[in-house]
């Protein structure tokens, strides 16, 4: 289980648009520690990844003829 206090608020990430890509990234990485791992107040982001060729678009609109 994770513990939610030791995640880092996505929120509270500030991005150097001065910086030149690579940097913004490396900046980004060290900021959020865990990029798979964060969370956006009181909700958990976990990003997981699969092989399947079904685009998160693709989720997104089949969850929506669901709902």
């Amino acid at each position: 289980m994770v513990d939610i206090n030791e995640l880092i608020d996505i929120r509270d990430i500030v991005i150097n648009t001065e910086l030149p890509k690579d940097e913004r990234m490396a900046d980004f990485l060290a900021q959020i520690k865990n990029p798979y791992l964060c969370r956006y107040g009181d909700f958990i982001i976990e990003s997981v990844f699969s092989d399947e060729e079904i685009t998160l678009t693709d989720r997104l609109k089949q969850h929506c003829k669901m709902s």
